[in-house]
Parts: structure tokens; sequence; C-alpha cells
């Protein structure tokens, strides 16, 4: 395969959402706790997120706008910050460069392992923002020049950084125009026994009709493994 394997790891409750009003019951914070410990057992090299994630989870090391930044024309060529302290990578999809980061790493599962910030970006980001995360160290790729085409960032995480396979944890829409593109190898569902039944809970896989026409994807039930809140549910193409 020339490009980075990909396993969609999400928690779901039983009616699909992966985020709702399910997240204030009390047990959530011990459903994550499990869902964290499958992600560090799958032992990807990367985890993929789209921006919204990432600002929610991440709050304490992004500040809220861009300061002022002296930049000239940049070329838009790939970047690679020194990173041999980080062995994984967070890789972010932030087409126009929105998350103004004040490190180079960040820590998922918050136990003392650090991963090394990469992100996924489209020619028409600003100088200015590009000048910054040079400054700071965060590497970046640039997947298109208007819109991401998410086979090539697939293709230049595998040939620049060596990155094998990366979990890919949403949103819902970002889960979706992977899936619409073919990309997703695996689904990996930690199944917690909530149902939300919110109706503007976001399921776990959204597709968009402007990212193209949506179709069926089958799956392959690999492994069923029974945790203390949940099932964890491992499909294959």
């Amino acid at each position: 395969m020339n490009r980075t394997k990909l396993i969609c790891h999400m928690m779901t409750t039983l009616d699909g959402k992966s985020v709702g009003k399910y997240e204030e019951i009390h047990s959530y914070p011990a459903q994550l706790s499990d869902y964290l410990k499958i992600h560090k057992r799958i032992n990807a090299h990367a985890v993929i997120m789209g921006r919204t994630t990432y600002e929610l989870m991440s709050a304490d090391i992004l500040q809220p706008q861009l300061e002022n930044v002296e930049a000239t024309p940049i070329p838009r060529k790939d970047f690679f910050a020194d990173h041999h302290k980080c062995e994984k990578y967070v890789v972010a999809i932030d087409p126009s460069g929105k998350l103004i980061w004040t490190t180079d790493q960040m820590s998922l599962t918050k136990d003392g392992t650090y991963e090394h910030i990469v992100q996924i970006l489209t020619e028409q980001v600003s100088d200015a923002y590009l000048t910054h995360l040079q400054k700071i160290g965060v590497s970046y790729i640039f997947g298109g020049k208007d819109y991401l085409d998410l086979h090539l960032v697939l293709e230049k995480l595998k040939s620049c950084l060596s990155i094998e396979d990366a979990l890919l944890e949403g949103g819902g829409i970002l889960n979706g125009s992977f899936l619409q593109q073919n990309l997703i190898d695996e689904m990996s569902l930690f199944l917690v026994p909530v149902v939300d039944g919110g109706t503007n809970a976001q399921t776990i896989v959204e597709t968009l009709p402007k990212y193209g026409e949506s179709f069926p994807v089958e799956f392959k039930l690999k492994n069923i493994e029974k945790l203390e809140y949940g099932l964890h549910l491992h499909y294959g193409k």
C-alpha cells in the first residue's frame, strides 16, 4: 500500500451517536477511559482529527488569534520540523489554517507521552500563518491548492513521515470525507450501552452532498471484545 493505512476509531452509543447529551451522564468518564485504552493498545503511528475536534480538546495549547507576524512570501512546499523527541504524530486536518498552536507537540492520552503536531493545509493559507508554524516547530503538509486531496494526504504521510497506520478519530464529517473516497481500511468501534436519542447529535460518520455522492461501504467483522463499560467491535474491509 502506497499510503497510510486508516483505522477509524470511534466511541458510539447504541443509536450511533458520537457526540451528544450522553456525554453528561455519570458513567461517561469511565466509558471514555475504556475507549482510550483501546486507542493506546492499537498503537498506531499517528492520530488524524479535524480542526473542530482539536479546538475542543486542546484549548490550553491554542491561542485565539494570530499575533502580528512579519512575513515574506513563502513557497508552498511541505515543511518538516525537528521532531525526533516524539515517536508519533497528531495530524490536524485544517485546510484554511485556523489552529494557532503555541507548541509543536501534545499528549492525547495525558499519560506523559507526546506526539508531534502536523498540519494538513491547502495552499490558500497565509504567509504569516506558515511563518508562525515554522517559528514554533510545527510541521505542515500541503494537500492541494484550493481543496484537500485526501488520497494525496495519506500518500504524503507515508512517503514523507513513514507513517504506516493512523487512527482516524473524527468528527463525523471528516470521517465521512475519508469514507466517500474509500480510504477507511478498518473500523474500530467502542459501543457503549447508552441510547442518546438526540436528533441533532452527531453520528460517527456523516457525508455532505457537496463532497460528492455517498455510497455504502461494506466491512467484515473481525473481532468482538467485552470491556467493563462497553463492547469493542473491530471490522476490516
